[in-house]
């Protein structure tokens, strides 16, 4: 099977027109013609992820942010950038690399579709066409309760979360990466929402605070890395007969680190 056809059941699942207009989808690096001898999956195509694909023979990556988002006019080893420095590595590795970014948020099946079926969340919807994120609903609980549940179901002890620990939580709003903008603040806000996200600034807590909001941070790679999963398991559908190993990166792991005791 080649690159190509890889890209395509990718994009027929979360298509590419979905995706935010500043978005970058699809293969991003690479030969479309190339025959792909194994995939790894990942939240963020780094050296050491390419590494890995060497090691075990695959050439194909599939990653969940781009490795190319913003203009950039060289692709070398002395950009000092990660984008064009691991463009020009994955090139000289033999390693192709596709994205599905906020096209695979939004799309039926996507992040945020899986988050709010992993938060347990009943009678999940897109409040408006284009909607990146999901509402749901939960059983009745406090927020520190349900913010503890949801360290648990997304196995992360560094959940926090912004307001009143016994305000009841009900109805809630997901967006998995950094979701957390003026324009969803005030929804939530407006419309009485938990909102579980993977980043919040500084300036939007402070003003969440001043609406009196309940917001779960989970953390960026958290909340996003049930990616590799999603996409492990539309590879492994049995309708496409893949006979190529796909395999879960391991050289990939959180950003941020613990403080050891």
């Amino acid at each position: 099977m080649k690159v190509y056809e890889i890209e395509k059941i990718l994009l027929d699942f979360a298509p590419s027109y979905i995706a935010e207009p500043w978005d970058n989808v699809g293969l991003l690096a690479g030969f479309s013609q190339e025959n792909v001898t194994g995939i790894l999956l990942c939240v963020d195509a780094t050296k050491s992820v390419i590494d890995e694909a060497v090691t075990k023979n695959c050439n194909l990556i599939v990653s969940h942010h781009p490795i190319i988002i913003r203009d950039a006019k060289k692709f070398n080893d002395e950009c000092g950038m990660y984008s064009p420095e691991v463009v020009a590595y994955a090139l000289r590795k033999g390693v192709n690399v596709i994205s599905l970014h906020t096209n695979l948020d939004k799309c039926e099946g996507g992040i945020n579709d899986s988050l709010a079926k992993l938060f347990e969340g009943t009678d999940i919807q897109v409040t408006y066409e284009g909607d990146i994120g999901r509402k749901f609903t939960v059983e009745k609980q406090t927020l520190n309760e349900f913010a503890k549940k949801v360290s648990k179901l997304i196995n992360d002890d560094n959940v926090k979360f912004i307001g009143n620990p016994d305000d009841i939580v009900e109805d809630c709003y997901v967006i998995g990466g950094s979701g957390a903008d003026e324009r969803t603040l005030q929804m939530v806000a407006k419309e009485g929402l938990t909102f579980i996200t993977g980043e919040v600034k500084h300036h939007i807590a402070i003003n969440a605070v001043a609406l009196q909001c309940k917001i779960i941070d989970v953390g960026h790679f958290t909340s996003e890395r049930i990616f590799v999963n999603i996409i492990y398991d539309l590879l492994k559908k049995e309708e496409y007969n893949l006979c190529i190993p796909v395999l879960k990166a391991e050289a990939e792991e959180n950003p941020f680190k613990k403080i050891k005791e």
